[in-house]
């Protein structure tokens, strides 16, 4: 009995020890990342808000984490998985929401007081004409995809099963409260976007 306990304490310690190998290795690789990749794709994606850079930082570490976590144990603690879950949706929250700059300065609620004025794009194939407008509009399309590529997973691995009805209602919501912040406009097209991601994501 003494011989298993000791077993079952090693066994523990090794484990934290593997968990604070993991925690640094994933301090230097999200800085790395940052630096080299991550931040161009931020300023192409129009995200110069301060906030949600260090969100985006703080949720890559994660992801990282979690993924070492994962490849090491095989498996994910219950924990493991809502950390990733609330990094994901900070994540979505400070892209979608919070990369314009004056978030730093007067808040998130302050930005759309003209949101009357604007007008709400209603083709759902927008994004194709503004790729042969603008062709940097391209990055942002596979952003506005990969950014709900994730969502699926994350729903499933929270034992979340949601219609395809709600997750269409949850992104147009989104994009009317963009617009309603100014933070964005009203898209169909972006909503087309998200909605593949999603389904790629399936």
């Amino acid at each position: 009995m003494p011989t298993r306990k000791r077993d079952r304490e090693g066994s523990t310690g090794k484990k934290i020890l593997i968990r604070v190998l993991c925690v640094i290795f994933s301090i230097f690789a999200a800085w790395f990342l940052n630096y080299f990749f991550v931040a161009e794709v931020e300023s192409r994606f129009g995200i110069y808000s301060s906030t949600a850079i260090i969100i985006l930082l703080i949720s890559q570490l994660v992801v990282l984490y979690v993924l070492t976590q994962l490849i090491l144990f095989k498996k994910l603690t219950r924990a493991e998985i809502v950390l990733l879950s609330a990094a994901y949706v900070l994540s979505v929250i400070s892209v979608l929401f919070m990369r314009n700059s004056a978030v730093d300065e007067r808040g998130i609620f302050s930005l759309g007081s003209d949101f009357i004025h604007r007008p709400f794009s209603l083709n759902p194939i927008s994004f194709v004409f503004d790729a042969v407008s603008d062709h940097t509009s391209i990055l942002v399309s596979i952003l506005n995809i990969l950014l709900f590529l994730p969502l699926k997973p994350i729903l499933a691995a929270n034992k979340l099963h949601s219609k395809w009805w709600l997750i269409l209602t949850v992104f147009a919501a989104v994009e009317l409260i963009q617009h309603v912040l100014n933070a964005g406009s009203f898209d169909l097209g972006d909503i087309v976007l998200y909605f593949a991601g999603y389904l790629a994501g399936c």
